[in-house]
């Protein structure tokens, strides 16, 4: 990946894993990828589809990707701001010209954490969970509108990693969130 980006950060897959999204802190870039065989990162089953978008307008350093199951919102962990940025995709899982807007809405996250990397939320979206590096930290807020960050506020909740990591640097539950 490095024609597209020297520092990766933020990975993320579409449901069948077909589709695979990166970004980082040199391009400020979502990059898309197409998979052969879903979530199959072999020899020749990955390709480039020469697909971008650029977040640099919100974040200078987009740190982090997640979607919505349904692949119509995207959200991006701006580094800099300490924010979390919501998008709409008109075709699910498409960084296509066109088809990626900037909902304009963010999500400060600064009053927990300073450092925030990795975002991700629960299937139905009216939980979301940041994870942190400055404080080592899950913060867990919740979202009266399921993928829509405008509703969300912070449910005074975290879980501290410091016992197992102190340098974490991504979050992913399974399927049903246990």
């Amino acid at each position: 990946i490095t024609s597209q980006e020297n520092s990766p950060w933020g990975l993320s897959f579409n449901s069948n894993g077909t589709k695979m999204f990166m970004t980082g802190t040199t391009s400020d870039e979502i990059h898309q990828y197409s998979l052969t065989n879903g979530f199959s990162l072999a020899a020749g089953n990955v390709t480039y589809d020469n697909i971008s978008f650029d977040v640099s307008s919100q974040d200078p350093t987009s740190i982090g990707v997640t979607f919505s199951p349904d692949g119509n919102k995207m959200f991006i962990v701006g580094y800099d701001t300490d924010r979390i940025y919501q998008y709409s995709l008109t075709n699910s899982f498409s960084m296509a010209s066109g088809n990626v807007t900037y909902d304009n809405i963010s999500f400060d996250v600064s009053s927990q954490e300073l450092a925030a990397l990795c975002v991700e939320f629960n299937t139905d979206g009216t939980k979301m969970f940041v994870l942190g590096r400055q404080n080592d930290a899950i913060f867990q807020y919740s979202l009266t509108t399921g993928f829509n960050i405008s509703s969300a506020s912070y449910d005074n909740i975290s879980f501290s990693i410091t016992s197992q990591e102190n340098s974490p640097w991504g979050l992913s539950f399974n399927s049903n969130g246990t």
